[in-house]
């Protein structure tokens, strides 16, 4: 076998036999500190080129805006107009719902564009030019670093427009929104053209009310939603992109409905009103003077028909016109239709020729009694109270009521709208009660006596004239029940003229010549004739000294205008004073019905004190009177007489 040999193989050396041809260390160092020193040239050419010292870096934007290279001011005023864009954006607002026609003739608007700024949405453009000025500028070597090798690789930096939405401010424009887009409800009114007359109604129509708090939700959505596309077109890079969402960044209209508000009055309800109004002047009125009831002399039942009858005066005449003129109506009140009072005054001053109240009247005529009486028994003195013999009629003319114009009843007849066949009626009045009714005097119809007395003088002295006198100006008197009666205030200051002549009296214990004197007297006697009636004793003074004519303590003086005698009338019926004088006495006797017993007594004279012709001396009359209705009463008149020292002539 032939065999062939191999080539001879190097040697190794003495690393392994294979030779090191790498560059030598020192070579290789160089190499190193070459491509370091190129590294740091380029980052200081991508510095340069990407970190202007006074200027924002290259490859920054502010939402869409290239800010690059620009100072704060001039990045400020190329960002404004995107602000404006954000900002300026507008919102439609649309109502869907049926607005009344007179709504929209009156200009109610159906769809308002507020823009976002008025929405409460502000943009921070301070906050966003800080940002950007501190690309670059952040202290941070490494962080800085990134960004200017980023802006160098022309990739841009973003930065978003701050968008801060102030929630009280949309609720605020909301709520305006809402009342711009609501409408009220319009009621129907009545109105009166007097000068046909008629009432015309004008057409109702229903409100609608947008809810504030919803759409004040809806807007706060809305831009929402909006300032996300914002931002997101702000990030995109591309035109294209931007574009896209800048078209996706339009707001779509917001729709809002009304919920609906009822009108209180309707055309209905109106022409109701107006058909009651129509009523009040349908016809005209005549109004006539009350009449009076020929049996007891009250107001008699007014009339209301549609003639007047004779001998009744009509006291005024109110057309159809000047009704209409006095009506006013409120379609929202309880009782829509009323008459204007002031108005209705002023046609009865005209009617009446001057103040109705005093015109339109009749005045009360107050009941009266005559009464004749017969004496047919001479005074007794020694029984000087005695009523025998004592006989009287009487005759009774009735009360009269009277009446004044009742306005405010007036203007109520107005307002009930009679029928046309009773409006010939008679006018409303107020009665006028008289002072004295006819079942006051009454029972002078046939009085008895209910008290008497008599007490004797010597015909022929000057003081019988005026004993006869003062008795003439009594007889008569009605004393009504419950009233009083005063002997000065009735017969008034005895004069000369009034038929009194001088006399003799006793003026503060003196005594004296005056005019008038002597009727003591009458007072005397008067009191005791209502001491025995039964009257009350409210005011009487005796006498100073005693006189033996007079019985003791029951007895008084009287003088003008110091000292009175004044009594009462304590029952309910009338009584009359009837008087009588003879040639030597005068009687007084009190007529009526009767009312109580009087049961008397007089102490014995006590602490006499000696005078030169009378004692002076203390006495106590008692009176028990029992009233019909069984009850009693007591009284105690307590008098001390003075001493008598001079004659006194009386």
């Amino acid at each position: 076998m032939n065999a062939t040999s191999a080539p001879p193989r190097a040697r190794a050396g003495r690393h392994g036999g294979r030779r090191d041809r790498r560059a030598p260390i020192w070579a290789r160092l160089l190499a190193g500190l070459a491509g370091g020193l190129v590294a740091v040239a380029t980052l200081a050419a991508m510095w340069w080129a990407t970190g202007p010292r006074d200027a924002i870096a290259l490859g920054v934007r502010i939402g869409t805006v290239d800010v690059a290279g620009q100072d704060r001011d001039a990045a400020r005023a190329e960002v404004a107009g995107e602000v404006d864009g954000v900002e300026a954006e507008e919102v439609v607002i649309r109502l869907d719902a049926e607005v009344p026609a007179p709504a929209l003739a009156a200009g109610h608007v159906l769809e308002f564009a507020p823009r976002l700024a008025e929405l409460g949405v502000d943009v921070d453009v301070d906050a966003a030019i800080a940002r950007a000025w501190q690309v670059g500028r952040s202290g941070d070597p490494l962080a800085d670093l990134r960004a200017r090798v980023r802006s160098f690789t022309g990739q841009p930096l973003i930065i978003g427009l701050p968008v801060l939405v102030d929630e009280a401010r949309t609720a605020e424009a909301a709520r305006a929104l809402a009342d711009d887009l609501s409408w009220a409800a319009q009621d129907a009114e009545v109105t009166v053209d007097t000068a046909v007359p008629t009432a015309r109604v004008s057409e109702s129509y229903p409100g609608g009310l947008v809810d504030a708090a919803a759409l004040r939700d809806r807007l706060a959505d809305t831009v929402t939603q909006a300032m996300d596309t914002w931002r997101a077109t702000w990030t995109a890079e591309r035109d294209g992109d931007r574009a896209a969402d800048a078209a996706a960044a339009r707001i779509a209209p917001i729709t809002v409905g009304a919920d609906p508000v009822a009108e209180e009055v309707t055309t209905g309800r109106a022409a109701a009103i107006a058909a009651e109004a129509e009523a009040v002047w349908a016809g005209q009125y005549r109004f006539l003077a009350p009449e009076l009831d020929a049996a007891d002399g009250s107001l008699a039942a007014p009339r209301a028909g549609d003639v007047a009858p004779e001998g009744v005066a009509v006291l005024g005449t109110l057309i159809p016109r000047r009704l209409a003129e006095m009506v006013v109506i409120r379609v929202s009140a309880d009782d829509p239709v009323r008459i204007d009072p002031a108005a209705v005054a002023d046609w009865a001053e005209t009617a009446a020729g001057g103040d109705p109240v005093e015109r339109w009247a009749g005045d009360p005529v107050n009941a009266s009694a005559t009464v004749a009486v017969d004496w047919a028994v001479p005074p007794s003195r020694e029984r000087p109270e005695s009523v025998e013999g004592i006989a009287a009629r009487g005759e009774v003319v009735g009360a009269r009521e009277g009446w004044t114009a009742d306005i405010d009843g007036l203007v109520a007849d107005l307002e009930a709208a009679p029928p046309a066949d009773e409006r010939v009626r008679t006018i409303p009045v107020e009665p006028v009660a008289p002072d004295v009714p006819t079942a006051e005097v009454a029972a002078l119809a046939a009085p008895q006596p209910l008290g008497s007395f008599t007490t004797f003088f010597t015909p022929g002295q000057s003081r019988v004239i005026n004993i006869r006198r003062f008795a003439e100006l009594v007889n008569g008197t009605v004393v009504g029940p419950g009233e009083e009666l005063e002997l000065n205030d009735l017969v008034g200051d005895r004069t000369v003229e009034k038929g009194f002549a001088p006399g003799g009296a006793i003026l503060e214990g003196e005594f004296v010549e005056q005019v008038g004197g002597g009727v003591s007297q009458f007072a005397t006697t008067f009191f005791n004739a209502a001491f025995f009636a039964g009257a009350d004793l409210l005011e009487h003074k005796p006498h100073s000294y005693y006189i033996s004519r007079y019985p003791v303590g029951r007895e008084a003086t009287i003088n003008y205008p110091t000292v009175d005698l004044r009594i009462a009338n304590p029952s309910d019926q009338a009584f009359v004073i009837a008087t009588r004088t003879l040639d030597d006495s005068v009687t007084v006797t009190v007529l009526g019905e009767p009312f109580a017993t009087v049961e008397h007594a007089t102490s014995e004279p006590t602490n006499r004190v000696p005078g030169e012709l009378r004692d002076g001396f203390d006495v106590t009359v008692t009176r028990v009177r029992t009233f019909t209705d069984g009850t009693t009463d007591t009284e105690e008149f307590f008098h001390r007489y003075l001493p008598e020292n001079q004659p006194s002539g009386l």
